[in-house]
């Protein structure tokens, strides 16, 4: 059963992620060594021993929301992604595009690339963008595979995000 840890802050605070226990598999131990910089909403979902699983942050940016993922996006946690990530585009009808930081993603599966085609939908039908930024190569390869490329931009850091949505 997931728990989330959720904290609603205004200034930034430095979160150090935990080891997840047991064995993951071909992608490592996940959040090994990981410090995040967390802004103003950070979201930490957690396995029943209590291994972190999930790392969320949101932050809004003029137009668009800034989502930062540490960690897994699969069957287990895209659920709760998705509640956040449309709890904020609910709060704050100004916001028209959607920029994901995966640069701590250790994996993404056929549910998380669910979730994220979901958002590009409703972001798309207000006539925004789905963008993201500092992917790993092995994430690259997974939305080549997928067809997300098509409707996703790939930018190399969240300013050059900004630049492209400016259209510069």
């Amino acid at each position: 059963m997931l728990e989330e840890l959720s904290n609603r802050q205004s200034d930034q605070r430095k979160v150090q992620a935990h080891k997840r226990p047991g064995k993951l598999g071909n992608h490592g131990n996940l959040l090994e060594g990981m410090d995040l910089f967390l802004p103003k909403d950070s979201y930490r979902i957690c396995g029943a021993k209590g291994g972190i699983l999930l790392l969320l942050s949101t932050e809004k940016k003029g137009n668009h929301l800034l989502v930062k993922i540490g960690g897994e996006l699969d069957l287990s946690t895209s659920p709760r992604f998705r509640e956040k990530v449309e709890e904020e585009l609910n709060y704050d009808p100004s916001i028209k595009h959607l920029v994901l930081d995966l640069q701590d993603t250790t994996f993404i599966d056929s549910s998380g690339l669910g979730v994220i085609l979901g958002r590009f939908k409703r972001i798309s039908a207000q006539g925004g963008k789905l963008l993201a930024v500092r992917v790993p190569s092995h994430l690259v390869k997974v939305f080549e595979l997928s067809g997300l490329l098509r409707i996703m931009e790939i930018c190399p850091t969240p300013e050059d995000a900004q630049k492209s949505l400016l259209g510069g």
